[in-house]
């Protein structure tokens, strides 16, 4: 009678045990490599995703479109449209959609907003006590609480006006547009200087492990640059 068949090749079954375990750790470390490869990637892809956003906005308001549907378009009645104004606002920016009123010409106001996110976990730096000697956003050649009408806390906004993508400094309380919210203060004295935002990576700013400039020449349309500070 036959018996039941015996394994006569123990020595092989551990061979083979030991080179699946040594395959699988092989792979996971592949798969750790791709992962950082992948998110060094987003990081430096991610300043040039922020400067793609701004020129969008600014592209939407030298189209003077209107109203993204479906959002309701009563709020334009008795309006015409003004132009598109961007808020650098922490993690996010702001996009106010902005219109002028007939019937009291100097009076502006937001019809639509909403929120893009920044990528890759950066972040605006909005404090007012750097300037060009430290890292930090300026207006002029010095800090930021030179943009007129500004107030402890307030968020930088830039308007692009309609059709011409003309720019203006403003400066608002974190919800709404400020200064931005009245004809008269659009000057070209006061409003079109050279504006440099500040944004990074990290817990603060002058920590932070990766640090960026984007700078406007508002005088001059469409004329926005990207500086790696590190």
């Amino acid at each position: 009678m036959l018996r039941g068949i015996k394994n006569t090749r123990p020595g092989l079954a551990i061979i083979e045990v030991i080179m699946v375990m040594v395959i699988s750790g092989l792979l996971f470390i592949i798969a750790i490599g791709v992962f950082n490869s992948r998110k060094g990637i987003e990081a430096s892809d991610s300043p040039r995703q922020v400067m793609s956003e701004i020129a969008r906005v600014r592209t939407d308001a030298q189209q003077g479109l209107g109203a993204t549907p479906p959002h309701d378009t009563s709020n334009l009645l008795g309006k015409e449209i003004f132009g598109v104004a961007i808020q650098f606002n922490g993690t996010k920016m702001t996009v106010y959609k902005l219109a002028q009123s007939r019937t009291t010409p100097y009076s502006i106001s937001a019809y639509e907003s909403y929120d893009i996110a920044m990528p890759y976990q950066l972040k605006w730096d909005n404090n007012p006590s750097y300037n060009l000697n430290n890292y930090g956003p300026s207006y002029n050649n010095t800090n930021i609480s030179t943009i007129p009408g500004y107030a402890m806390g307030d968020l930088v906004t830039l308007v692009f006006k309609n059709r011409t993508g003309q720019s203006y400094a403003f400066t608002a309380p974190g919800s709404g547009i400020g200064g931005a919210s009245s004809i008269a203060n659009y000057t070209i004295i006061d409003r079109q200087g050279n504006l440099k935002m500040a944004f990074y990576l990290g817990s603060a700013p002058v920590s932070a492990t990766k640090q960026y400039y984007v700078n406007f020449d508002l005088a001059t349309p469409n004329n926005q640059s990207l500086k790696v500070v590190k």
